[in-house]
């Protein structure tokens, strides 16, 4: 075999009969030897110079380059697994990559290596505060915890945690049609909506030169095969951008996964309103579908925010869609879920939305007036508006009087609230009292 570059060249002295056809065989012409050498020569400088990638190295002690060095620096290859190492240093491994010292790294898929990469909260579909079965819906609103129902004057709607869910989830939110409209007019539409506070997506760069890519993960499962745009939009300057989605299979779960260029335009408000949103459309009328989809950002057009869905999961009773897993990372790789404690993941959904028992020590003002203070177990996004489903009791010593009134008095703070009941009986000032047995709703949502 003509040994034609250093990586043919044989470890057996008497193979090596030749360099790229020059003889160099037992009792070869004299001349042959000198363009043996020049010929050597040239092999070795391809591999100084990187043009001739090696096969193998093992170094006992440290490399430094002092000069300019081709792409690759380094090959390994052994069939479809490949480790290259490149003249700038990146690395790049398409199978395993183990590391059995320590990994010493400044960043993790462009951005930070340890603490919380999931932008999204409750993508496990682990909370559902509002109860885990609406029935009959046919308006907006959220049923899951930070994923918002909206949907405008399309069909009837079945949204619960349901337990199916693929390998790693225990949950997932199923929204199943029991009234169909096959031909929504124009304005209507039905979407899921997760929407993210400025303040918690500065670090996404938006509107600026160094603008982040992002990347979204979720898993889907529906009875139809077809197409659901996803958007992400920006509120604050009313921009968006799109990516669709294909549902392959039937009944199977399936993950997906997209990644958005980041933004040069708009910055987004440091605040705690909504800036940031990701949209799963899953039928709409007219309205939203005779546009573009919008693969690169631009102004929202709304023409263009469903173009993309075919689904028409509105159009049948026996239609189903699910969704878990959704996570929104920096970066253009989609990691691993970042799975998070119940307990933690309640904590992050009560700061919008907080149900629970009250149970507040308290006292009369007046011979019939009682006050008592509630502390929310989490302060709130913004002040809430406080609802009561179940009416409190008034405990007063031993007796307990009726109640002839309640109410929140002055404005909730993201604290928490005063209680302000009238009693029928009198004559209990200065007397302590507990307020027990009620319910409360607390709800900053955005």
């Amino acid at each position: 075999m003509t040994k034609a570059n250093i990586t043919q060249y044989s470890s057996t002295p008497s193979s090596n009969a030749d360099i790229n056809d020059i003889n160099i065989a037992e009792n070869c012409p004299a001349s042959g030897l000198n363009n043996a050498i020049r010929e050597l020569m040239a092999h070795l400088k391809n591999v100084d110079t990187g043009s001739q990638a090696l096969t193998a190295l093992s170094v006992a002690g440290s490399v430094t380059a002092t000069t300019s060095l081709k792409t690759p620096l380094i090959e390994f290859t052994d069939g479809d697994n490949a480790l290259t190492i490149a003249d700038g240093g990146n690395v790049t491994a398409n199978a395993d990559f183990t590391v059995s010292g320590d990994l010493i790294a400044s960043s993790l898929n462009g951005g930070q290596f340890g603490g919380r990469r999931n932008i999204v909260i409750n993508g496990a579909m682990q909370v559902f505060q509002r109860g885990t079965s609406h029935t009959s819906i046919t308006t907006s609103g959220y049923r899951a915890d930070r994923f918002r129902s909206a949907i405008s004057n399309l069909g009837t709607w079945t949204i619960t945690q349901d337990s199916d869910a693929p390998s790693g989830f225990s949950n997932s939110l199923k929204y199943d049609c029991t009234t169909a409209d096959a031909s929504p007019s124009a304005s209507n539409n039905i979407f899921i909506q997760h929407k993210i506070e400025g303040q918690n997506v500065q670090h996404l760069k938006k509107g600026t030169s160094d603008a982040e890519k992002v990347t979204v993960q979720f898993y889907v499962k529906c009875n139809k095969t077809g197409n659901v745009q996803c958007n992400i939009r920006d509120r604050d300057n009313t921009r968006q951008i799109s990516s669709i989605i294909t549902i392959n299979s039937a009944n199977t779960w399936e993950k997906k996964v997209f990644t958005i260029v980041g933004d040069t335009t708009g910055t987004l408000d440091n605040d705690n309103e909504s800036s940031f949103e990701i949209e799963w459309w899953l039928d709409a009328g007219s309205n939203y579908t005779t546009g573009t989809t919008p693969t690169a950002w631009e102004a929202v057009s709304e023409t263009d925010r469903a173009v993309g869905t075919t689904i028409a999961l509105g159009d049948s009773t026996d239609n189903y869609f699910q969704l878990t897993g959704v996570q929104m990372e920096v970066g253009e790789q989609a990691t691993s879920f970042e799975h998070r404690s119940f307990g933690e993941e309640l904590a992050l959904c009560q700061r919008y939305f907080e149900t629970g028992n009250i149970n507040s020590v308290s006292s009369f003002i007046t011979t019939n007036v009682v006050i008592g203070t509630l502390y929310f177990a989490t302060t709130k996004r913004a002040n809430p508006a406080v609802s009561y489903p179940t009416l409190f009791t008034v405990y007063v010593s031993s007796s307990t009087p009726s109640l002839s009134g309640h109410t929140t008095s002055g404005t909730p703070s993201i604290y928490g609230f005063f209680i302000r009941a009238t009693c029928s009986s009198t004559a209990h000032l200065a007397k302590a009292s507990i307020l027990q047995n009620g319910t409360y709703i607390a709800d900053s949502e955005l």
